[in-house]
Formats: C-alpha cells, structure tokens, sequence
C-alpha cells in the first residue's frame, strides 16, 4: 500500500522496528525479505523512530486488528 500512494506522489513514510530494514528501504530502496524484485520508489521512507513517523502523517491506514505503529502505512504530506 505504501508503495502504491508513494507510485501516485504522495510521500509516504513508514515504521519499522529493525534499523536495517530502514537502512534498505532508504539507501536501496529495497525490501528484499518481502519483496525481493521490486523497487520502492523514492518518495518511500523509513523510519525506527515512531514519534517521526506520527509527525510526518497526514493519514493512516494499518491492517485490521493492528496499531498503526506495527505495520501501519503513513502517508506524509504532498
């Protein structure tokens, strides 16, 4: 979901828990553990930090049944 609104011209930013994950996402745009053939876009950004997370938002979306800080998309402002 997040690569599909950052696709569309969103800035999008993400929570992760692991600082290689954000590492990946960031510098090689990359998530090769769940999507090893795809590209993230530029405009997708990762972070460990929650509280930066939460500032960028100007939306929300997270799976049913989890918080928005366990695998939540945010979407940053345009």
């Amino acid at each position: 979901m997040a690569k599909v609104f950052a696709d569309a011209g969103s800035d999008v930013t993400i929570h992760a828990r692991r600082p290689e994950v954000v590492a990946e996402t960031n510098v090689r745009h990359q998530n090769a553990r769940y999507l090893p053939d795809v590209v993230l876009p530029d405009r997708l950004h990762a972070t460990v930090d929650p509280v930066e997370a939460l500032y960028r938002r100007t939306a929300e979306i997270s799976p049913p049944g989890r918080s928005s800080l366990c695998g939540g998309v945010l979407i940053g402002r345009p």
